[in-house]
């Protein structure tokens, strides 16, 4: 089970979560309902002469949504060292892509859900806990609970510095270390792992930025940008950018408000307002009573849903963006970026910019 429990979220995360990746591909195709055409569209190649006005339409709007998007991931000093301007809108789109892919994968890792192997008897100080798949955790901090809970499920939440576990059902959030993994383990917290790893060779500066670029972008996208072309300056600059656009991916996932004033409970479709002025409301049946005073808020944010976990209540509630401020702290300007864009591909190019997310390593 993952963490939106709702029918509604159940359509689109399923009961059994390693699936996830192959749901939201379906789920994308079915939102971009339009007919889709080949990867010819997206790269600007030979395409049948009767598609041809089709083709150079579909072209024209995602060149104008690449554009768009690159402006709001990537720095004016990084689009004038990458010379964006100079770009053919092939170039822009490619680019776009491998952004898009580096940030989808980073939103996507930073939140996963699992499942303890057995009885879980709750926190002692140092418990380990063995996932389903065979990934294992130690608990690293000094938190002490006490549950019985038979295969209960789990929410993971992981930056670059370290784990925390969350049994659902439970308002806990514990530290816990990557003690072991099979290789049958999640592929989300391998990539994860793999892509610190990079990180760390890119900061000791052990790696030249152009063998860094050789393993981190595909072959399509690498030969569409000419990155055997790029000098170690300009390497430098690409591969900066895209750890960086991982990591806002990653810091987009989790996001912590709280409540202003009074919060009364979920009645099926509450208003939310945040102190920084975001609004959402609840999309789901879920009834569920507590009165707080600016009870502090955990905001989950998925490539197409988004779920907040009220302090002192029993589950995560689906709810929908209705308003926000640009610069609150649960500001999702730049995922809107990234929707938007999406919105503009067709079926075929929605699946490559996942497969560029889910493959980076």
């Amino acid at each position: 089970m993952c963490v939106f429990r709702s029918n509604q979220f159940n359509s689109f995360l399923p009961v059994n979560c390693v699936q996830k990746t192959t749901v939201i591909f379906l789920i994308l195709m079915q939102l971009l309902a339009t007919k889709p055409l080949s990867s010819a569209v997206l790269y600007g190649n030979s395409v049948n002469p009767a598609t041809e006005t089709k083709v150079e339409q579909s072209i024209v709007q995602i060149s104008t949504a690449s554009n768009k998007f690159l402006r709001a991931f990537v720095s004016d000093d990084e689009l004038q060292r990458l010379e964006l301007s100079a770009m053919t809108s092939t170039q822009k789109t490619a680019l776009a892509m491998l952004v898009g892919g580096y940030y989808y994968a980073g939103l996507s890792n930073a939140v996963q859900d699992g499942t303890i192997k057995g009885t879980f008897k709750g926190w002692k100080g140092d418990t380990l806990v063995e996932l389903t798949d065979g990934t294992i955790f130690k608990q690293t901090e000094p938190q002490r609970s006490i549950e019985f809970e038979y295969y209960p499920d789990v929410t993971i939440f992981s930056d670059f510095h370290e784990y925390k576990l969350q049994v659902n059902g439970t308002d806990e959030i514990v530290t816990v270390d990557l003690v072991s993994q099979l290789s049958k383990s999640r592929i989300s917290i391998r990539h994860h792992e793999n892509i610190k790893q990079w990180m760390l060779k890119n900061e000791s500066e052990d790696v030249k930025s152009s063998h860094l670029v050789a393993a981190l972008i595909p072959e399509t996208e690498g030969q569409i940008l000419k990155v055997s072309n790029l000098n170690d300056t300009e390497s430098s600059v690409l591969v900066d950018l895209l750890f960086r656009t991982y990591y806002s991916g990653m810091s987009t996932a989790i996001k912590k408000g709280s409540i202003k004033g009074e919060f009364e409970g979920w009645e099926g479709d509450t208003l939310v307002e945040l102190t920084d002025g975001s609004v959402f409301k609840q999309i789901e049946f879920h009834y569920e009573y507590l009165y707080a005073y600016n009870p502090d808020v955990l905001i989950l944010v998925k490539p197409l849903s988004i779920a907040i976990f009220v302090e002192g209540t029993r589950e995560y509630v689906a709810v929908e963006l209705v308003s926000q401020t640009n610069t609150g702290q649960t500001s999702l300007i730049q995922h809107q970026y990234f929707q938007e864009f999406l919105g503009k591909l067709k079926q075929d190019d929605v699946v490559r910019l996942l497969t560029i997310g889910l493959s980076l390593l």
